[in-house]
Parts: C-alpha cells; sequence; structure tokens
C-alpha cells in the first residue's frame, strides 16, 4: 500500500470539499481502509461515493482520482480495485462543476480526464489482468472515455475478450 498512502499524504484533505457537502478530512482514512480490502464488505466503505453520488465535481475530487490511480498501480485486491475503478468512472461521468470561487475558473473534470489519459496503460493493464468482468469492463469503460486512439481500443476490446462484459468487447465505429 505504498503508493496509496504517498498519494493519500500528499493532500490536506481536511481543506478540501467533499460530495457530502461537508469537508474532505474523513475520505484519507476511508481511502486507506479500501485500499486494505480483500472483501466485498470490507470494500464497501461508507462515505467513498458520496464523492460521486452528488453528481457533481468538488475540490477533493482530483485528489481522489490520483489515489484511486496509485491504487490501480499498487499491490490492491480485487475488490478494492473494482472500487477504485468504479470510483474513476464515476467521476468521469459526473454532471461536472458548478462554478463556484475555489475553483478559481479551473475545470477539474477536464483536469480529471487528463490524470486519468496519462494512464492509459495502466488501465490497458486492469483490462487485459483483471480477474473479475467488473473491474476489467470498468476500467474498459474509462478508456472509452479518455482513449484518444478508438482503433486501439476495439483491439483491446476485441483481446479482452471474457473479461469484460459482453456489450463492451465490440464498441460502435
Amino acid at each position: 500500500m505504498e503508493l496509496v498512502d504517498l498519494e493519500i499524504g500528499r493532500h490536506d484533505w481536511a481543506t478540501l470539499y467533499c460530495g457530502c457537502l461537508g469537508f474532505a478530512g474523513h475520505l484519507a482514512s476511508r481511502l486507506s481502509r479500501l485500499a486494505r480490502a480483500t472483501t466485498e464488505e470490507e470494500a464497501s466503505v461508507d462515505g467513498i461515493h458520496a464523492l460521486t453520488e452528488s453528481q457533481s465535481i468538488v475540490t477533493a475530487t482530483l485528489p481522489v482520482v490520483s489515489v484511486a490511480l496509485a491504487a490501480l498501480a499498487d499491490d490492491v485486491q480485487e475488490p478494492a480495485r473494482r472500487r477504485f475503478a468504479e470510483l474513476i468512472l464515476g467521476v468521469l461521468c459526473s454532471d461536472g462543476q458548478e462554478l463556484t470561487p475555489e475553483f478559481d475558473g479551473r475545470d477539474v473534470l477536464v483536469e480529471c480526464e487528463d490524470m486519468v489519459r496519462g494512464a492509459l496503460w495502466l488501465l490497458y493493464r486492469e483490462v487485459l489482468s483483471a480477474t473479475s468482468v467488473g473491474t476489467g469492463s470498468y476500467a474498459f469503460e474509462i478508456l472509452s472515455i479518455v482513449e484518444n486512439d478508438k482503433q486501439r481500443l476495439e483491439l483491446v476490446g476485441t483481446l479482452a475478450g471474457q473479461r469484460i462484459a459482453a456489450d463492451l468487447r465490440h464498441p460502435p465505429r
């Protein structure tokens, strides 16, 4: 969990806003607990999805996506991997952000997409090494949002075979 812990430690969570409409101080411990989850029950950490359940971008969003990508690069067990991939996908599918002073003109959703785009090969590895259809499918759906090379995406969709949901194997051209 070194990568996850390192990434969690880089952020001042108490100064960031969460989707629960409060400060995000609670997210650091919950993200850490999620990264250490080995069962489905442990991976259903309360409060993690408040970030995306609000369907809007908050100041904690970019750090959470950064931690989620670190988790996919770290030695995290399958139930947690799936939740982190689901979390990234939820952010990328959100309704965007409200124009509020704390963003100072930034488009955090675009920044999240750029961050995730920088981790394409990590996501491709996740698709092709997934031990569950859920994790592979989430990773593939994330790629379908951020990958500019649609030919490569289609080839990987075919190569992934049973590792992703059937409706994702042959994306529309």
